[in-house]
């Protein structure tokens, strides 16, 4: 059995241009490219240059043979913390307010500004948690 093309670490164009060819396996890609080279990619409706491009790497790189590499998981280390999960989703309020107020791009500080508001948020958000805990 070949590797499904939708498992491969293609973009998604790249990958869905394929399946519009019913090319949806590494086999039937490579034997699309044995029989058509990269030519025959870019006759593929709306794949161009740059992802036929992509894909000969991805086939001479040896990829393709491969099995699928499973999804990498985050360690301990790099889990979000409930905070920064606060913060960025306040992220897009704070930053409509201050693009709101026309400075955003004048003062250097607002980057660092934005950030602690958003970081303010989030311990008020966390407060109202552990209140509500209690």
């Amino acid at each position: 059995m070949s590797t499904p093309i939708h498992s491969l670490n293609l973009t998604t164009r790249a990958k869905n241009c394929l399946l519009a060819e019913d090319i949806d396996t590494v086999e039937k890609l490579s034997e699309f490219i044995r029989m058509n080279g990269k030519n025959g990619l870019l006759r593929i409706p709306n794949l161009g240059r740059k992802w036929a491009d992509e894909i000969m790497r991805f086939v001479q790189s040896g990829e393709a043979e491969a099995k699928p590499k499973k999804p990498r998981r985050a360690s301990s280390r790099e889990q979000i913390t409930m905070r920064d999960y606060f913060a960025a989703r306040a992220m897009p309020t704070v930053i409509s307010d201050w693009l709101g107020t026309g400075d955003i791009y004048q003062d250097a500080e607002i980057p660092e500004v934005i950030a602690r508001d958003c970081y303010l948020i989030a311990d008020a958000m966390l407060a109202a948690r552990e209140v509500k805990n209690d």
